[in-house]
């Protein structure tokens, strides 16, 4: 029965694949934990420095809008400003005025800029400071100083300051191009106005007081936050949801201030939103205490992750390094481990039985080991290496014993069996007279006997074989007389070559028995020959009676016969080509040959032989059938 071999991996492998992966595992999970634990730590720092930057911003917008304030209320409250403005306020709203008034007027306006100029400071706190009258005269000090008539309607914060009826109104941002700005401010021109009503001691309004302000001092904190940090964007509403900052571009901007509001985002908290297109973004929300603007700090994910993608390409770099490096280990170790191994399979590949039954090769090499089991495993190997020598060494022996007793049993079964026929014909030549022929007849017996009487060996040269038939059929010859004759041709180079002892005559006798049961004349012709490393002899007669059918029984029962069973049941004068096909196929198994080609007309042959041994090799063992 076959037995399908089962798919098998080497151990080199095994162990490499093993070894492989567990520290194939060992880094993805080291990769894992320290991204997981280095993405929260980005997060929280996120969070952290998010926060503080609103917080950095809430405080110097808050002072910033906090000086507006100051100067805004030192003005409106300042005695001095009150009492030359009403006066100047009175001129102005008169047709004719006179020399007189027109000197106080200057002096009024001179005494508002001294007092402006007190306020703001010598290094101008405020960009600009305006003081207008209600009927839109307007009297400026700072980059700008100057009385102009203006159209109040046209001011956008006009009707809002009169609306809030003394209260602060801070506008978005203005481009106003007769003030210098300053910074990234330089080409926008983008000033806050801090607006606001002043009264003459009662209720009535007697003008309204501007604190314009460059928007690069009141945000400068951001913009120089936003260039320190890369990928954040800072964003101040104020508190009616106007944009206030970045003021040099107000289209196509998301209106953070909702989605905090949708949200219900707290003060200095942290939040992921995920935006369309899958992108997500990091906010941090802040308001300006009094006056309810509101600071929000945006970041996306993908520029707060950065340094974790430069982490995980560098991490993946170096894994990559130390995956082939632990690779490389893993497999040297492996080759380490599994050398004895390989040793020992590469010598077992080598384990064959003409090795084993060869004095001339050498012991199986020990596979050397520092580890235990498999040095136990390799000397264990070669202790059942020297055990299964021994062992087959004196199988061998026994068995080439047992088929030497048994070549030599059937071999003496051939001893008497032409002594019977032999003395018949004898005793018939004697009550004829015959002295001369019983002479010539006695003479081949004695050579006959004296052959076959020798038991020590059970090989012989095919010559000596074919000799002593021949004076087999010498005595036949001399019993069948004119009606048989027969012809003998050995070829030089067959001479010499070892065959089974008495191979050749039972094949001859039994033409005399089965094939001349015709009328004569009845021809034999024997014929040796080597071909291919095997020796051939053809037995031919032409006696031509053997049908298909009783060569294909002969040969059917010949091949199917159990050779131990007819060992215990040979018995003296009935083997016959049994005993040829027996003795062949003990001295050389499957190699034996053994035919018969009925196939000519009128003719009979039968074929044995084997392959070539010659002298020296007659007890060598090669063609044991363990």
């Amino acid at each position: 029965m076959q037995h399908r071999k089962k798919h098998c991996i080497s151990q080199r492998t095994r162990l490499f694949l093993v070894y492989g992966n567990f520290m194939l595992l060992v880094l993805v999970f080291l990769f894992l934990y320290i991204y997981c634990f280095n993405r929260q730590n980005v997060q929280k720092e996120v969070a952290v420095k998010q926060t503080n930057i609103c917080a950095s911003i809430r405080d110097s917008v808050k002072t910033k809008l906090d000086n507006m304030s100051t100067i805004s209320l030192n003005l409106v409250y300042s005695s001095a400003i009150r009492k030359n403005f009403s006066s100047f306020a009175a001129y102005t709203g008169k047709k004719n005025v006179s020399k007189r008034e027109t000197l106080q007027s200057w002096d009024n306006i001179k005494a508002i800029y001294d007092t402006i100029t007190a306020i703001i400071g010598p290094y101008q706190s405020a960009s600009q400071v305006n003081l207008y009258t209600m009927d839109g005269t307007r009297v400026g000090s700072g980059y700008q100083q100057g009385v102009v008539k203006t159209d109040l309607d046209k001011i956008p914060w006009y009707h809002a300051v009169l609306s809030l009826h003394g209260s602060k109104y801070i506008s978005v941002p203005i481009v106003n191009q007769d003030i210098p700005a300053s910074g990234p401010n330089r080409n926008a021109h983008k000033f806050l106005s801090m607006a606001r009503l002043s009264f003459n001691g009662g209720d009535k309004s007697e003008g309204i007081c501007e604190v314009i302000q460059d928007c690069n001092t009141v945000f400068s904190l951001a913009t120089k936050m936003e260039k320190a940090n890369e990928g954040l964007h800072l964003y101040v509403y104020n508190e009616r949801g106007e944009l206030v900052y970045p003021y040099t571009a107000f289209s196509a901007q998301d209106n953070y201030l909702t989605l905090t509001q949708q949200k219900h985002f707290q003060d200095e908290t942290t939040h992921m939103v995920q935006k369309t297109g899958n992108t997500s973004q990091i906010i941090t929300k802040d308001t300006v205490p009094q006056y309810e603007w509101t600071v929000i700090a945006v970041e996306s994910k993908e520029s707060v992750y950065t340094s974790l993608s430069v982490f995980r390409r560098a991490f993946f770099l170096l894994a990559a390094v130390i995956i082939l490096g632990t690779m490389l280990i893993c497999f040297l170790f492996a080759k380490q481990m599994t050398q004895p191994l390989l040793k020992l399979t590469r010598a077992t590949k080598k384990l064959t039985m003409n090795r084993v039954l060869d004095d001339s090769k050498p012991t199986l090499p020990l596979a050397d080991s520092s580890i235990t089991e498999i040095s136990d495993l390799c000397s264990s190997f070669l202790t059942m290496y020297d055990r299964l020598r021994e062992s087959s060494r004196n199988l061998l022996l026994a068995r080439s014993e047992e088929i030497s007793a048994n070549l030599r049993a059937t071999q003496s079964l051939i001893n008497p069996h032409f002594l019977y026929n032999s003395l018949s014909s004898i005793s018939i030549l004697a009550e004829d007279g015959e002295d001369a022929t019983i002479t010539k007849m006695c003479n081949a017996l004695c050579d006959y006997f004296r052959y076959i009487a020798d038991t020590t060996r059970t090989l012989v040269p095919l010559k000596e074989e074919i000799a002593c038939t021949r004076k087999y059929i010498d005595c036949m010859q001399i019993r069948f007389g004119n009606a048989f004759s027969y012809t003998c041709e050995v070829l030089p180079e067959a001479e010499e070559v070892l065959i089974p002892k008495l191979i050749v005559q039972p094949v001859v006798e039994n033409a005399f028995k089965y094939a001349f049961n015709s009328a004569p004349p009845w021809r034999l012709h024997l014929y040796a020959l080597v071909d291919k490393n095997y020796w051939r002899i053809r037995i031919e007669d032409n006696g031509g009676s053997l049908t298909d059918q009783m060569r294909d029984s002969i040969l059917w029962e010949l091949s199917h016969m159990d050779r131990t069973k007819e060992l215990h049941n040979t018995h003296i004068g009935g083997m016959g080509l049994k005993n040829v096909y027996l003795r062949l196929t003990l001295q050389y198994g499957k190699d034996a040959i053994f035919d018969i080609d009925n196939t000519q007309k009128d003719k009979t042959v039968f074929l044995i032989g084997g392959p070539i041994q010659m002298k020296g090799e007659e007890n060598n063992g090669k063609n044991i059938d363990l």
